[in-house]
């Protein structure tokens, strides 16, 4: 539930995909959608993930590596060929996916 809430920011913060023209793709304050980004920055290479349960509450934590979600810079590279960052990282492409796996 928790990357759900993360990731929904996209939807609930407002269109963000409807920025005006230049500013598509592009962290910024305002709408804050930092935990959507951190997501989907496509410059991280490996995720952490703890999960605590405290009394009646369940605590969920990510740490992604390299650190980069900053503002004003761009998200991801939209489009272009799918995996074309796989022989970056040393990585197989699953193409249905379009994720990069580590070898």
């Amino acid at each position: 539930m928790a990357t759900a809430a993360w990731y929904g920011q996209i939807t609930t913060k407002g269109n963000y995909m409807m920025q005006k023209t230049g500013q598509q793709n592009i962290l910024m304050k305002v709408p804050d959608i930092a935990n959507f980004a951190k997501m989907v920055w496509d410059s991280h290479r490996e995720i952490g993930c703890a999960i605590a349960k405290c009394n009646t509450a369940t605590k969920v934590v990510c740490h992604y590596s390299p650190a980069k979600a900053t503002y004003g810079s761009t998200i991801y590279v939209m489009g272009g060929v799918t995996c074309r960052q796989c022989p970056n990282v040393s990585g197989t492409c699953l193409a249905d996916e379009g994720l990069c796996v580590k070898n």
